[in-house]
């Protein structure tokens, strides 16, 4: 469960987009590797605009720590790009997100027809309440 923190802390960085940071997982390994670089290391990947470094310099987990705990108080599950149950259909569109938050069972998507909900990162108080 440690590793999600960093899973979390790459998906949250802005600047770049999931093909990125995909590249910078291939690069250094793994997301606590990505985390533990420096500047340095950053542009020796290339192709990382200066706003992309910023956002990655910033190492600061309490944002994904509060994630975690509130996940844990909700009885979400979290999955990573990197994970088996990840679903195949999934991880072939064109941006997949690196991490997805599941509440309740994950359907065995890849062999049957399917309806995604997808959340906002800025709801409504409507969407607050209903949720």
């Amino acid at each position: 469960m440690s590793s999600l923190k960093y899973w979390i802390w790459l998906s949250t960085r802005t600047g770049f987009g999931v093909a990125r940071a995909k590249q910078l997982i291939e690069h250094f390994g793994t997301p606590d590797k990505v985390y533990g670089a420096c500047q340095k290391d950053y542009n020796e990947v290339g192709g990382i605009k200066p706003e992309g470094i910023m956002q990655l310099m910033l190492k600061d987990l309490t944002g994904s720590n509060n994630i975690l705990s509130e996940c844990t108080r909700l009885g979400y599950r979290i999955i990573t790009f990197q994970d088996s149950e990840y679903p195949e259909r999934l991880r072939n569109i064109y941006d997949p997100p690196l991490v997805l938050y599941i509440r309740g069972n994950l359907p065995y998507i890849d062999d049957e027809a399917v309806v995604g909900v997808v959340g906002t990162r800025n709801c409504t108080p409507y969407g607050v309440k209903t949720s």
